[in-house]
């Protein structure tokens, strides 16, 4: 791992992704000590103030609500939607990726089977469905995002273990004795890490975006509470009047998909070892 993080550092793509994924995190954390000004504090006499004017540093939108405030705070929903989001389908989808690939026959008959169902549907789709039948809120998004990655989740996992169970230290290991369990998770899950941590990276990015795309249709998180994707949404309406409404958080979305997507292919690069060259890191 040290020799991962060694040539993670050393890519400049990584490097890029790692200084916009701080950034995000520390917007997140900050937000309630930095935000000038209340997010969801109305003020009708100060509606549509342009950027730097009324005290607005970002302007403020159809209400006078502070565009920055409200831009600051949505990357503290954002962010908590995609990491438990994530988090949610690594513990549905690690334990059967574990269980298809490792036994084989019968278990893995019916694990991919139910998730080749799944799949038929885009994951973004899926999500839509399923925050359709459940209804919008912070709360039933994350699980309806997390729900629709764990296919792909138990999909990595088992191609996994199904490349290493046939190595000879699993033999070994079966020869002295060893519960399936201790094999899966002692010898076994170390070995395939790299690719569940370049993919639950990516999915960070890609949950961020999703949050987004349900809250800009009114399925997803729900006002007052500030959003990127609801906020957007609501600066569509105003985009020739005040399209300062709608940029920033924009932009500030794009770093933070941005960063976690420059870091999950930097990581992927250097779990990967074909990319060593001479001991050096190569783009």
């Amino acid at each position: 791992m040290v020799f991962v993080l060694g040539r993670l550092v050393r890519s400049p793509r990584a490097r890029i992704g790692i200084y916009f994924m701080a950034f995000t995190i520390l917007v997140a954390l900050a937000s309630p000590f930095i935000s000038p000004h209340d997010p969801n504090a109305i003020n009708v006499g100060g509606r549509l103030s342009p950027p730097l004017s009324g005290g607005y540093l970002f302007g403020s939108d159809d209400v006078g609500r502070d565009i920055l405030s409200r831009t600051l705070w949505s990357a503290r929903v954002s962010l908590f939607i995609a990491i438990v989001s994530v988090a949610i389908a690594v513990i549905i989808g690690l334990p059967l990726g574990l269980a298809a690939g490792y036994y084989g026959r019968t278990v893995d008959e019916v694990i991919s089977r139910l998730v080749d169902i799944m799949l038929a549907l885009p994951p973004i789709l899926l999500a839509l469905v399923i925050v359709t039948i459940l209804g919008a809120g912070i709360f039933n998004i994350t699980i309806a995002i997390g729900i629709a990655y764990f296919p792909g989740m138990v999909r990595i996992t088992r191609s996994g273990v199904l490349s290493e169970r046939q190595k000879l230290y699993v033999e070994a290991a079966k020869s002295k004795g060893e519960s399936n369990l201790y094999i899966v998770f002692s010898h076994i899950l170390p070995n395939i890490q790299g690719p569940l941590i370049v993919q639950s990276t990516l999915n960070l990015s890609t949950a961020m975006l999703y949050e987004a795309f349900l809250s800009f249709v009114g399925l997803g998180v729900q006002p007052p509470t500030p959003s990127w994707g609801s906020m957007i949404s609501l600066g569509q309406q105003f985009l020739q009047t005040a399209p300062w409404i709608a940029i920033f958080p924009g932009i500030f979305l794009s770093i933070a998909v941005l960063g976690f997507n420059l870091l999950g292919d930097g990581m992927r690069d250097a779990f990967d070892p074909r990319l060593l060259e001479g001991g050096k890191f190569h783009e």
